[in-house]
């Protein structure tokens, strides 16, 4: 392989980023957890291989036959960790292409790009195989539509390589394709004595990774890490240009410890303690239980790392090289003196430790026979607070920032709640916590539950954060770990504190004064009532951070929820400190921001007692989850983790794929998920969560499915997700406390009905149910089930392709069910006949308030359908009928709609072909969010909206989504009038359209006087780095954007220092997107901000 030294110099800063820890490698990488590619082309053309070859591994079979492998599009997972971070390399196999027509690509490849955002499409094709040309452009001109590089793979059985051909753009010379002949596999040709070589993969590695951009080269890089054949001739051909120390230190991340004993050589896995790479002498016994004495080739004893005092280390361990063979020896009389002394010295240590855990233990359970003794009622009031107490009890509501005020309906407002740090036993010294809040939703049924409750605690909160006896943490401290919000730093947020909190209880004595109100209303909010309290906020956390509060145990036993400040201070630093050290010291990792606790490698019985004795003996931990990863266990030693975490303070235990032992062998899964729940009998205090995605078990039968759904139900507090795949089957299986995820090839009636019958359980807390990969005699079942069902709240049928007939079957249970409040039936192939039945139970369907028919092949007759009977709905909020084949025709039935329905708030049209007309505006006098991205409005369709818009004051319209619609800058102007004279919009997207300068100066005029916007994109247009200029200098005089994308657009050095300089004094921005921006010159200045 060929390189330059503009490559060199490239790959080399790439190279330290995965091998070095600095500040840019942490800012750059902490999102590339994930990279995506695509590969596409006719059954038979070496893809899987070429898979293979990528990963350096065997990753997926390939055929040798006439029939394709791949039957299906699949993603092949290839899973690994550099510097302690986790990343997965996803290989999307697209089979059937070369059946597509003209309308499937562009839904694909946008989808694609929406959800993985794939890195490149690689397409293969093999001599003697017939590809369509157009189809072949047809999928080309989507990737470069959606900017996604293209790289064409011609399998020729040559001696030797072709050239490879780039392709650029004109405007930009970016690299945007390239073509390549290569042959994956040696040919051979015996009759003719004819031996080809594999060729050329690694120069196709080289092509993508010389064409894509920085950022994009490290995910790359990361995506062929394990190919050994390319890493080699790279370092063969790269000694000219720098030094070999950085991809010497590139290729230890691949490396393992050789470990040679008797003529057997094991890899053991190197370990990083204490900043240095290392080999436990715990691992090497692993396989050779008796040795002790470890020599390099040279027979040079390797000795035994020491501390500072010249002590062994605990434990012990050697520094390593993975480039050398260590030999290793058992003890014996014939030893050295030095080996009999070394022996016997660790031999001496092991007793001495021993007997010291031995005596800390004793002292320890004295000190507890006497607590338990002289302080049961403190025991039972913990007993008590932990079990009621499982969610903040002190928050305070106040009138979300930069909203208008309405005194009249007070419903109308927008409220945000924000949790306090209880840090003292004095009600007047309480402070906010260090968390934005979480925005209400339905604050009506949020006040008639809260209303008493939050009325005694803004008594509470008048005295402490207004009158200034709050102590407040050193925001200084709370930045190491978390952002501060940027309430508690703005000066106008504290100067109308008390006003907000004077409109607050003027509110809440207007509700207690209305017949609104239950019974419960003026009784306190006990424990129980709390914890539905998640339910009223939106956009909560996936780790349930509540406000990012810890919950602690106070000396008497009560229960305070503080924040990490606070809860480090007066409760469990030191000990946490303590504990982190021996944690570490034996290959444990811990993610400080997350408070997360991380076991890597399999664990023995050793590991397990040296952890269940450091968490007994610790005492509260500043642990939110303890992650265990490929774990291998006894029964008994399974049960004896999981009572000793019950008993401390960590919220969650998590397994990857256990191993549990017994005496005739290794446990089936289904075993291990029933023995987890028998645990969880006698220990309620914790949640676990169970993986398992490796590929050596799999579902045998029907009755093993059957088992496994049964087992699922049962606890609440477990937590199973079954993600695998075979040669020939997927399955996935996830079960939360109220969500049921079911993907299985063709499922069996008796195993759906099984789970059906399962979640009409009274017990049952499944409130969604996921369905995948169902038949057309499933849907009968599914029907009977939704007739009888009142638990289910939302049910996703998508990507079954359904038929008009089984929709049908369906909407008829539908027209009297009264609880289903979700629907997604999105890429099914319901078309006009299932949207006529849709229509129909819509007509008399009460509960129903979302509705997804994305990607279904519906057309105006469909549409008109659902928009007639849509006239005497009275429930459904919102409707979803993008990437069909609606037009401007459906546009007008709809508006006509909705001058008689009044309930349907939000629409989406987006990916249809719906042209500018006098009807688009009809529909901004009722919604609420108007979707018509990637349509065809143009000009004129905004200046009539514009003009319906400007005497408009009390609409409910909040936001708008116009991307890509053949916008310029005539648009721009009326958008910008829309800005400055409406008072109700909040959301604005105008990405990917035809803006320049001009438009963008006019835009960025009305941002500087809009009063309400909060949400604007306006990336990929047409702009050079002056009308971004105009942009951003709005943000200096804008106080109301908390959201600004203006990426994909031409950003300069100068946009970067204004960049830097506005938003030190804006303190609204929140998100700021600058997609595509190189961060090689800027990444210090990125970092500031």
């Amino acid at each position: 392989i060929n390189i330059d030294q503009k490559f060199a110099d490239k790959l080399q800063r790439v190279i330290e980023r995965i091998t070095q820890f600095g500040t840019i490698q942490r800012f750059v990488t902490s999102k590339i957890t994930e990279c995506n590619i695509l590969i596409c082309g006719p059954p038979h053309s070496g893809k899987s291989t070429l898979i293979n070859k990528f990963c350096g591994k065997w990753m997926t079979p390939t055929s040798d036959g006439l029939d394709s492998t791949t039957k299906e599009t699949k993603c092949y997972t290839n899973k690994n960790s550099c510097n302690g971070q986790t990343y997965k390399i996803n290989f999307w196999d697209t089979a059937g292409i070369e059946n597509w027509n003209v309308n499937d690509f562009y839904p694909y490849i946008n989808n694609a790009k929406n959800q993985i955002d794939p890195l490149c499409m690689i397409y293969c094709v093999s001599p003697g195989q017939f590809t369509v040309s157009d189809r072949l452009r047809w999928l080309i001109d989507s990737c470069f539509e959606e900017n996604i590089f293209c790289a064409l793979k011609y399998n020729l059985r040559v001696e030797e390589i072709n050239n490879i051909k780039y392709y650029v753009k004109r405007n930009t010379n970016e690299r945007m394709a390239l073509i390549t002949s290569i042959n994956t596999v040696a040919y051979v040709d015996d009759g003719k004595n004819i031996y080809f070589p594999p060729c050329g993969v690694d120069e196709l590695t080289l092509g993508i990774m010389d064409s894509l951009s920085e950022d994009k080269m490290y995910r790359w890089c990361m995506a062929v890490l394990e190919n050994r054949s390319f890493w080699t001739q790279i370092k063969q051909n790269i000694s000219g240009f720098w030094h070999n120390t950085v991809i010497e230190r590139f290729q230890r991340f691949m490396t393992q410890q050789k470990i040679s004993y008797n003529g057997k050589i094991k890899k053991v896995i190197i370990r990083t303690i204490e900043n240095m790479k290392c080999v436990r002498l715990e691992d090497i016994q692993h396989y050779f239980p008796q040795v002790t004495t470890l020599t390099t080739d040279d027979d040079e004893q390797i000795p035994y790392l020491c501390d500072d005092n010249g002590q062994t280390s605990s434990p012990f361990r050697i520094k390593a090289d993975s480039q050398r063979i260590f030999y290793c020896y058992e003890y014996s009389e014939q030893t050295t003196t030095m080996d009999n002394n070394l022996y016997k010295y660790n031999q001496l240590n092991e007793i001495r430790r021993n007997t010291d855990i031995l005596i800390a233990n004793t002292k320890k359970l004295e000190t507890k026979a006497d607590t338990i003794i002289t302080n049961t009622d403190h025991l039972l009031r913990l007993m008590y607070g932990l079990a009621e107490y499982t969610i903040p009890r002190m928050f305070i509501v106040l009138p979300r920032k930069y909203c208008r005020w309405n005194p009249i309906n007070l419903f109308r407002n927008s409220y945000c709640l924000y949790f306090l740090c209880e840090c003292s036993e004095e009600n007047d010294k309480i402070h906010f916590a260090i968390h934005e809040g979480y925005e209400i939703k339905q604050p009506k049924q949020f006040f008639i539950k809260y209303g008493q409750h939050l009325a005694k605690i803004i008594t509470i909160a008048r005295c402490a954060l207004v009158l200034g006896s709050a102590v407040l943490p050193p925001l200084g401290y709370v930045g190491v770990s978390l952002p501060t919000p940027e309430f508690l730093e703005n000066k106008e947020f504290w100067e109308t504190l008390s006003t907000n909190i004077d409109k607050m209880n003027s509110m809440l004595n207007k509700i207690s004064q209305t017949d609104l109100l239950s019974d419960s209303y003026n009784k306190p909010a006990t424990g129980v009532e709390l914890r539905e309290l998640k339910q009223f906020l939106k956009r909560f956390d996936e780790q349930e951070t509540l406000g990012n509060l810890y919950r602690a145990t106070t000396s008497d036993g009560h229960i305070r929820w503080v924040c990490k400040y606070h809860y480090d201070e007066l409760f469990v630093q030191q000990e946490t400190k303590e504990f982190l050290k021996r944690f570490r010291s034996w290959g444990g990792e811990y993610i400080e921001e997350t408070g997360d606790a991380l076991i890597k490698d399999l664990l023995n019985s050793n590991d397990i007692r040296k952890l269940c004795l450091d968490l007994i003996g610790t005492g509260p931990l500043n642990l939110y989850k303890l992650i265990i990863k490929q774990c291998k266990l006894k029964e008994n030693e399974l049960e004896q983790l999981i009572t000793t975490i019950d008993k401390t303070l960590i919220k969650q235990l998590e397994f990857y794929n256990i191993l549990l032992t017994s005496t005739f062998g290794y446990k089936k899964q289904l075993n291990i998920i029933q023995k987890l729940e028998q645990c969880l009998e006698e220990n309620k205090n914790i949640k676990i969560i169970y993986h398992i995605d490796h590929v050596d078990w799999m579902l045998s039968n029907n009755e093993d499915l059957k088992l496994i759904l049964k087992s699922l139900n049962t606890k609440n507090n477990l937590t199973v997700h079954i993600n695998m795949e075979n040669n020939e089957t997927k399955y996935r299986i996830i079960k939360t406390d109220t969500t049921l995820v079911i993907h299985l090839p063709n499922i069996a009636n008796e195993i759906l009905i099984e789970t059906l019958k399962m979640n009409n359980n009274t017990s049952s807390k499944i409130t969604d149910l996921h369905l995948h990969r169902i038949t057309d005699d499933n849907i009968k079942i599914i029907s009977e089930y939704l007739g009888t069902n009142i638990i289910l709240k939302q049910l996703n049928l998508s990507g079954n392709r359904l038929s008009g007939d089984c929709i049908r079957i369906l909407c008829k249970s539908l027209e009297t069910n009264t609880t289903l409040t979700h629907l997604i039936l999105e890429r099914n192939d319901i078309c006009d006949y299932g949207a006529e039945a849709i229509g129909n139970m819509l007509r008399v369907n009460c509960s129903l308030l979302l509705l997804n028919l994305k990607l279904n092949r519906i057309t105006d007759y469909g549409m008109s359908k659902i928009s007639i009977n849509l006239k005497l709905n009275k429930s459904l909020n919102e409707l979803c009928v993008s990437n069909n084949q609606i037009t401007t025709e459906s546009i007008i039935t709809m508006s006509k709609t909705l001058m008689v329905n009044r309930t349907l708030k939000n629409l989406d049209f987006s990916h249809n072909q719906i042209a500018g007309n006098d009807h688009i505006h009809q529909l901004l006098s009722v919604l609420e969010s108007l979707d018509l991205s990637y349509n065809k409005l143009g000009n004129d369709c905004l200046q009539t909206i514009q003009t319906f818009l400007s005497d408009k004051t009390t609409l409910s319209l909040i936001k708008l989504n116009f991307v890509s619609n053949d916008i310029s800058n005539d648009g721009a102007k009326y958008l910008s009038k829309i800005l400055m004279e409406t008072n109700f919009l909040t959301y604005l997207n105008i990405g990917y359209n035809k803006i320049s300068d001009q438009g963008a100066k006019l835009l960025a005029d009305a941002l500087v006087k809009t009063e309400c916007l909060q949400y604007f994109s306006i990336r990929c247009n047409h702009m050079s780095s002056s009308g971004i200029g105009y942009l951003i200098k709005s943000l200096e005089q804008n106080h109301t954007i908390l959201e600004f994308d203006i990426g994909m657009n031409e950003i300069s050095d100068e946009n970067i220092e204004q960049l830097q300089r506005i938003l030190s004094i804006n303190n609204t921005l929140t998100t700021l997107d600058l997609t595509n921006l190189s961060l090689k010159d800027h990444s210090q200045r990125m970092a500031k901000f």
